[in-house]
């Protein structure tokens, strides 16, 4: 009877490391599972970000070459004024000339 209680207790203990060795193989398959979805999820935010970085970006350079078209066309208009003025500026001083020479 001593024996059958010892064996039983050995099958008991034998029975209880196995579960422990389970819940440990469990325990380390959950932690790495959890750091490969971790580090997807943290790629996929990364990506993300970049993403919005990019059309922000993009956003950010097209205003400015409107703005830059903008003042362009507002110098390219104030440079046709100042060629028509010094156009007229040029008549002015050619007639004064003329009128010298000929007074």
């Amino acid at each position: 009877m001593v024996s059958e209680t010892i064996k039983a207790i050995h099958e008991v203990e034998l029975e209880a490391d196995k579960i422990i060795a389970d819940g440990k193989a469990s325990e380390l398959e959950l932690i790495e599972r959890t750091k490969s979805e971790s580090s997807s999820q943290c790629e996929q935010e990364v990506s993300r970000a970049k993403s919005e970085a990019d059309e922000r970006i993009k956003a950010a350079q097209q205003e400015a070459e409107e703005h830059r078209q903008e003042a362009l066309k507002g110098l390219e208009s104030e440079l046709e004024e100042l060629r028509e003025d010094a156009k007229r500026k040029e008549k002015d001083a050619i007639q004064k000339i003329i009128d010298a020479v000929v007074s």
